[in-house]
């Protein structure tokens, strides 16, 4: 049986530097920079035990995230365009979400408490658009990630 609704939700808009942004709890940014040394690639995701680093393709992309936490597993979505699946142990109730060059404005989430997590990531849409300020195209890419 799934649940209708999650129990906690933040939407957030990044322009991640270096094409990474990462999802986590405790020292993000320092896992972030671990697994980017192991990452297998451009638009793969890969994960430690307490963050999910994102490695977008090359090129000037923005970011529109949707993260979740849900009471129980969700329903899938149905055709996304990738998909991750692992695992967080959150050490903590702050659940980050960075990029590579973090900001006081990224945005966080607080957790229904310290435990292990199922983690599902979507990208679910890639738009392109045209930034007339910085006369450059511009990737838009819409991620979902939930947890349970």
């Amino acid at each position: 049986m799934t649940a209708e609704a999650p129990l906690a939700a933040v939407r957030a808009e990044l322009r991640p530097e270096f094409h990474q942004f990462a999802v986590g709890t405790g020292d993000v940014l320092t896992a972030a920079h671990q697994l980017s040394e192991r990452r297998s690639g451009s638009g793969q995701a890969t994960s430690s035990d307490t963050c999910v680093l994102f490695t977008l393709q090359a090129g000037t992309a923005d970011v529109r995230l949707t993260v979740e936490v849900w009471a129980e597993a969700p329903a899938p979505l149905p055709a996304p365009t990738r998909r991750f699946t692992g695992a967080l142990s959150a050490d903590g109730e702050l659940l980050q979400i960075v990029s590579m060059a973090p900001s006081p404005n990224d945005p966080a989430l607080v957790l229904p408490g310290a435990r292990d997590y199922s983690v599902a990531a979507y990208l679910t849409e890639v738009s392109r658009d045209y930034d007339d300020v910085f006369d450059l195209d511009v990737r838009t890419e819409h991620w979902l990630v939930r947890l349970w």
